[in-house]
C-alpha cells in the first residue's frame, strides 16, 4: 500500500474513531446536563476534573483495552487496520502509553479551555489559552505529518507499536 493511501486509512480510522467519542461525548453532556442543569455550580478547576474523569480518561482506557485485546480500535477495525508490536496485538501497558500519548494534545487543548482564567465557551481565551490550544492543534498536525512520512507518530515510535493493515 502506497504512503498516500496508507495516510488516509489511518486518517478515515481515526474519523470513525472521533465520531464515536463525539456520541460518548454529546450522552456524557446529556446526562451532565439532565443531573446538573444548565448552569452548574463549578469552577473551572471542578469542570476540567470532570471532564478528565468522565471523557478523557474512559476514552483512553476504553482504546487500550481495544488495542490490547483486538489489536485495534473501533476506526482502525473497520478500516482494516491493527496495532502490532512485531506480529503480536500490543500488552495492555503498551496500549495504554500509546493512548495516552495520542490524547496528549486533547488534554492540552483541555487545559487551555479549563484552567485558565474567564468562563469557558463564553469569555474570550485568554493568551495562556489560546498558546495551549495552538500548541494542541500544531501538535496535531506535526503528528499527522509524521504518520504521512515516516507511518507512524510520536506515539507509535514511543511505545515501539505500529499500525498496519491487517
Amino acid at each position: 500500500m502506497g504512503r498516500a493511501a496508507a495516510f488516509l486509512r489511518r486518517a478515515g480510522a481515526y474519523a470513525i474513531d472521533y465520531a464515536v467519542i463525539a456520541v460518548y461525548a454529546l450522552a456524557l453532556a446529556g446526562v451532565t446536563l439532565a443531573v446538573t442543569g444548565p448552569d452548574p455550580d463549578l469552577s473551572n478547576a471542578a469542570g476540567y476534573g470532570l471532564a478528565l474523569a468522565t471523557l478523557t480518561a474512559p476514552v483512553v482506557l476504553v482504546f487500550s483495552i481495544l488495542e490490547s485485546m483486538f489489536g485495534a480500535s473501533p476506526g482502525k477495525a473497520l478500516t482494516g487496520l491493527r496495532v502490532m508490536r512485531g506480529k503480536a496485538k500490543p500488552q495492555f501497558s503498551r496500549a495504554l502509553a500509546r493512548n495516552g500519548l495520542k490524547f496528549l494534545p486533547w488534554e492540552i487543548a483541555h487545559i487551555g479551555i479549563w484552567l485558565t482564567p474567564g468562563q469557558p465557551f463564553v469569555d474570550p481565551p485568554g493568551l495562556v489559552s489560546l498558546v495551549l490550544m495552538h500548541a494542541a492543534m500544531a501538535a496535531v498536525l506535526l503528528q499527522a505529518g509524521l504518520i504521512a512520512i515516516f507511518r507512524a507518530g510520536v506515539h507509535d515510535w514511543a511505545t515501539g507499536l505500529r499500525v498496519r493493515a491487517r
